[in-house]
């Protein structure tokens, strides 16, 4: 099974659009820090789509101040660290994030996502992927679903249902931005391969001294 790396389309991109936060919050008070939590981790996202990592990185961190307890936000920090060459605060953020069970249907997204196509192969799991994808997909119709679906079918070598759930997707939602990315992961199905989402710079090692550095900590 080969892999292949890409980064046309950015995930937060579809997150910011259709982020959805749930949990128990009672009173004025806690209303107003689900409020503040939502805004700035859709602001963080925006930065993180136009590749502000650092800016991006200290709103994450904000946002974890208010709540610490999605699997979101620790994942989108690990990945703007992983821009930004922290390899240590990249696996420290990963432990937590896989530690934390999903809240929201954006929670749900982005593990499936992350599941399919984090280029760090020990965290990769195209079941779980699959899982979470559909119970999105349950919920709310979207073509983050379909896409994170597909690339969780292909992780688990079944290219046949990858190409199925990515070609749904595109027709069901035809003017989605995210169409060109979606049909250049259909080429790769075609041809028996994996998608991997850009973590790092320019960096080919990275992955492995993210790897390594997950072992030891």
């Amino acid at each position: 099974m080969k892999r292949h790396r890409l980064n046309q389309y950015g995930w937060v991109q579809g997150l910011s659009a259709m982020l959805i936060l749930l949990g128990c919050w009672n009173g004025q008070a806690q209303e107003q820090a689900k409020a503040s939590f939502s805004q700035v981790v859709v602001k963080a996202f925006a930065l993180e789509n136009e590749k502000k990592y650092a800016e991006a990185y200290e709103l994450y961190s904000q946002a974890l101040t208010i709540r610490d307890d999605s699997p979101t936000v620790w994942l989108r920090r690990a990945h703007t660290a992983s821009m930004l060459g922290k390899v240590d605060e990249v696996a420290e953020d990963l432990k937590i994030a896989i530690s934390k069970p999903p809240i929201s249907m954006t929670d749900y997204l982005t593990v499936a996502w992350f599941r399919a196509t984090v280029p760090f192969v020990p965290l990769r799991d195209g079941t779980l992927a699959v899982t979470y994808a559909q119970k999105a997909l349950q919920e709310t119709e979207s073509i983050e679903a379909y896409d994170a679906m597909a690339a969780g079918y292909a992780e688990m070598g079944n290219f046949t249902q990858a190409r199925k759930m990515a070609m749904q997707g595109i027709k069901r939602f035809p003017a989605s931005p995210r169409i060109p990315a979606m049909k250049a992961r259909v080429e790769l199905y075609n041809q028996k391969k994996t998608f991997s989402e850009v973590w790092g710079p320019s960096d080919t090692a990275l992955p492995r001294k993210v790897q390594d550095a997950l072992k030891t900590n």
